[in-house]
């Protein structure tokens, strides 16, 4: 995968979903990475770096959570440019609030229509940081 690629990652314990992305990603014309866990997450995050320009996250994963694992990335490692649209059934205001309050751009509910998922992506996949990567 060249540096020119732009990447989203997906982070979710449910293989449904992730089959659901990839292949609705890719009719988009990027490239997911796929991680089932929060320290798969961060591991594409150290190998890919810059490479990923999205990251769509379940909230309710075990283990380590999707506020948790945005936490780290946006607040820990710092990485305050790169966009997390989270991807919950959990659609309540105490959701929407504490995803705020860690910086998580968006919240998607599920289950989701890919047409409102493939809304929600557009204006974070037509950005400058996201769009200049385009093979």
């Amino acid at each position: 995968m060249g540096s020119n690629a732009r990447h989203v990652l997906v982070v979710d314990d449910d293989k449904g979903s992730r089959i659901v992305l990839d292949h609705m990603l890719r009719s988009l014309g990027v490239i997911p990475l796929l991680a089932s866990s929060a320290a798969l997450a961060l591991d594409f995050i150290h190998e890919y770096g810059d490479g990923i320009c999205l990251v769509l996250v379940d909230l309710a994963m075990p283990e380590v959570n999707g506020f948790e694992l945005s936490n780290v990335i946006l607040n820990e490692l710092e990485l305050y440019h790169l966009p997390i649209i989270a991807i919950t059934a959990r659609d309540t205001v105490d959701v929407k609030s504490l995803a705020d309050t860690i910086g998580i751009r968006q919240i998607v509910p599920k289950p989701f229509v890919v047409e409102e998922l493939q809304d929600a992506l557009n204006p974070y996949l037509t950005a400058p940081s996201c769009a200049s990567k385009v093979n």
